[in-house]
C-alpha cells in the first residue's frame, strides 16, 4: 500500500539521519578547528519521501497538511539536486535537515517506536483468535481529535463475516485486543476494525 510505503520510507530515513548525526558527532574530536568535508547523507534522497500522497492526511488539520506537502516539496527538490551534484554541500544540507525536520514534526504520531511495536506485537499474540480471523495488520497515526492512535485492522474470512453469530465475536474481540494492549502499556487509543479477505484484495489492488 503506497501509504504504508510512505511511513516506511520515512521511517528508515529518520533513522539514517539520526544515526549519521550521532556518528558524526562521536568522530568530531575537540581540537577539529575547520569543520569537516560533506559526506554523502544516506537519508538525502527522493526515496526517503516515495510514495508520498496528501490525499493520505487530509485527516489533519489545514495549516499542518499544508506545511507538510511544503516540506515535501522542498526536500525532493534539494535531495534531487544532491543526486546530480554529489555529496551535499553545507547549504543544501541546511536546507534539507529543515525541511526534513519540518516533515518529521508533522508526522511523529505515524512513525512508532520499535517500543510501541514491540508492545503491539506482543499484546496481539497473548489473543486467542478463533479459527475465522485470517490474520491482522496495524497502522499507527493520529485520530480527528488530535491524539496518537492505533488502528487495529483484523482480517476475516468472507464467510464468518456474512455469518449473523460473527457480530458476538467481533465484540469479544474487541474488548480483548483493547484489554491486550493497555496491560502491556501501549499508550495510544486503539481503534479497532474488520475487514473480509476480499476487501483487503480491493484495497491493495488500489494501491491503498
Amino acid at each position: 500500500m503506497a501509504k504504508q510505503e510512505f511511513i516506511r520510507s520515512l521511517h528508515a530515513a529518520r533513522n539514517f539521519m539520526f544515526h549519521q548525526a550521532a556518528a558524526d558527532a562521536r568522530r568530531r574530536k575537540p581540537e577539529d578547528a575547520a569543520p569537516s568535508p560533506p559526506r554523502p547523507a544516506m537519508w538525502l534522497t527522493p526515496a526517503s519521501v516515495r510514495g508520498f500522497d496528501l490525499d493520505y492526511f487530509r485527516d489533519l488539520p489545514e495549516a499542518d497538511q499544508l506545511e507538510l506537502a511544503q516540506g515535501i516539496s522542498d526536500f525532493v527538490r534539494v535531495s534531487q539536486a544532491v543526486g546530480q551534484s554529489g555529496p551535499p554541500t553545507p547549504q543544501q544540507l541546511e536546507d534539507a535537515t529543515r525541511s526534513f525536520m519540518s516533515i518529521l514534526r508533522i508526522m511523529e504520531p505515524y512513525l512508532p517506536t520499535s517500543d510501541e511495536t514491540r508492545r503491539l506485537r506482543a499484546a496481539m499474540s497473548e489473543l486467542p483468535f478463533p479459527p475465522e480471523v485470517l490474520t491482522w495488520e496495524f497502522e499507527f497515526g493520529r485520530d480527528s481529535t488530535g491524539e496518537a492512535a492505533v488502528w487495529i485492522w483484523v482480517l476475516v474470512d468472507d464467510a464468518a463475516a456474512n455469518d449473523a453469530r460473527f457480530t458476538t465475536t467481533s465484540d469479544r474481540l474487541q474488548r480483548e485486543i483493547r484489554q491486550s494492549l493497555q496491560r502491556t502499556g501501549l499508550d495510544r487509543w486503539p481503534y479497532v476494525r474488520f475487514r473480509t479477505a476480499s476487501e483487503q484484495k480491493a484495497l491493495q489492488a488500489a494501491g491503498r
